[in-house]
C-alpha cells in the first residue's frame, strides 16, 4: 500500500509541476514523472534494472508514433499546382487587402492556383515585380479544421542567392539550401 501511494503522489507532483508555468518547474515535473516511472517499475520488479527499464521507456514512446502513424503517410507523386478560383473572401478574409497591397508595391498578378491531397488544400495568389525580379505569393492553406493564410515575398540578387521574407506561422520543417535566406516576420496579432 505505501509504494502505491508513493507512486500516486509523484504522478499528481509531476502533473502539477508540469501544469506550472515556470519552464525550470515543467522540467523538473518532467524528470518527477521519470522517477514516479522508476518507482513503479522498481516497486513490481524489485530489481533497480526494472526501475531503469520503466525510465527508458518514456524515451521509446515517440517510436510508437514513428512506426504506427507516420510509416502510413505517403507523399503525393504528382502535386502540379493547376489554376484555382480564388476562395470565398469570407473564408479568406484578408486575400483582398494582401492582393491590394502587393499591387500598390508594384507587383502585377500572374495567377491563381494551388492544389488538393488527402484533405489537406492550399491555394497561392501569385504576384511578380519586373523591376525588382521577386516573386510573392499570398498563401491559404487548409488541414482539417486548421486553416491558416501567410505572405511570401521571394527575390535573387546578382550573385544568385535566393531572398526569402514570410510571415509563415511555424518554423520551417526542411533545412534550407546555403544560397537561401529566410526572414520571418512575426504574424499581427
Amino acid at each position: 500500500m505505501r509504494e502505491t501511494l508513493i507512486v500516486i503522489g509523484l504522478v499528481v507532483l509531476a502533473v502539477a509541476l508540469r501544469s506550472a508555468r515556470t519552464n525550470l518547474l515543467r522540467k523538473l515535473g518532467a524528470l518527477t514523472m521519470l522517477a514516479a516511472s522508476f518507482c513503479l517499475f522498481y516497486f513490481v520488479t524489485g530489481s533497480l534494472v526494472g526501475g531503469m527499464i520503466g525510465v527508458v521507456l518514456w524515451f521509446f514512446l515517440p517510436w510508437i508514433e514513428l512506426l504506427t502513424r507516420i510509416r502510413r503517410m505517403r507523399l503525393p507523386l504528382d502535386n502540379r499546382l493547376s489554376h484555382r478560383e480564388i476562395p470565398n473572401p469570407s473564408f479568406f478574409p484578408n486575400a483582398t487587402e494582401a492582393a491590394s497591397a502587393m499591387e500598390e508595391a508594384g507587383f502585377e498578378h500572374v495567377s491563381d492556383c494551388g492544389w488538393e491531397w488527402a484533405g489537406m488544400q492550399q491555394f497561392f495568389r501569385l504576384f511578380w515585380h519586373p523591376e525588382e525580379r521577386a516573386v510573392a505569393a499570398v498563401c491559404l492553406c487548409e488541414q482539417c479544421d486548421v486553416t491558416f493564410a501567410f505572405i511570401s515575398v521571394t527575390s535573387q540578387d546578382s550573385k544568385g542567392n535566393i531572398w526569402r521574407t514570410t510571415n509563415f506561422p511555424f518554423a520551417p520543417t526542411l533545412r534550407c539550401p546555403p544560397n537561401v535566406r529566410w526572414n520571418h516576420v512575426p504574424c499581427e496579432r
